[in-house]
C-alpha cells in the first residue's frame, strides 16, 4: 500500500503545480477527484488485507499469532484514512498554506496521543486503546480533507481577485 500511495503521490505531486499555475479553478475538482479515487482503490486493499490477515494469521504466524487480527480490525480506519490523505498532503504546501499544514500536524500529534493517555486512565485494554487511535486517527485525516478543501476554496477565490 505504501509503494502504491508513493506512486499516486508523484504523479499527483507532478500536476497539482500545474493545474495551480494554470487553471486554479480546477485545484478543488482535481483533489476532491484524487481523494474518491484513493477512496475507491483503498478501500478494497484494506479490506482484502485485512480478510487475508484474519483468515491465515493462524496459519502463517501460529495460534500464538491470533490476537493481532483484533489489532488489525480495530486499525483499519486508520490505514484508510492514510492510504487516502498521504498521497496527497502536499496539497496544502503547494498553494503555499503551510500555517494549516501545521495546524494540523500538531492536532495530528496531540489527538491520538490524547486518546491514549484517557485510555490508560479509564483503565481500557489494548484492544480498546488501538479502537481509538485508529478511530482518532481517521477523523484527524477527515479534519486535513476539510481544512484542504477549504484551504483551496480560499486560495482560488484569492486568485480569482488577483486576476
Amino acid at each position: 500500500m505504501a509503494f502504491l500511495g508513493m506512486a499516486i503521490a508523484n504523479v499527483y505531486l507532478s500536476e497539482l503545480p500545474k493545474i495551480k499555475e494554470s487553471e486554479p479553478e480546477r485545484l478543488l475538482g482535481f483533489y476532491l477527484r484524487s481523494c474518491r479515487n484513493l477512496l475507491a482503490v483503498g478501500l478494497p486493499l484494506v479490506c482484502s488485507a485485512t480478510l487475508i490477515l484474519w483468515w491465515g494469521v493462524d496459519y502463517i504466524f501460529g495460534a500464538q499469532w491470533s490476537k493481532v487480527t483484533d489489532y488489525v480490525i480495530y486499525l483499519i480506519p486508520f490505514f484508510l484514512g492514510q492510504f487516502v490523505v498521504a498521497p496527497l498532503s502536499q496539497t496544502l504546501n503547494v498553494i503555499d498554506r503551510q500555517d494549516v499544514q501545521l495546524l494540523w500536524d500538531l492536532i495530528r500529534l496531540l489527538v491520538p496521543n490524547l486518546a491514549l493517555v484517557l485510555c490508560f486512565l479509564t483503565g481500557f485494554g489494548d484492544v480498546e486503546s488501538l479502537g481509538a487511535y485508529g478511530v482518532s486517527m481517521c477523523l484527524i485525516y477527515v479534519l486535513n480533507i476539510i481544512l484542504t478543501v477549504f484551504s483551496i476554496n480560499s486560495f482560488v477565490r484569492r486568485e480569482q481577485v488577483v486576476a
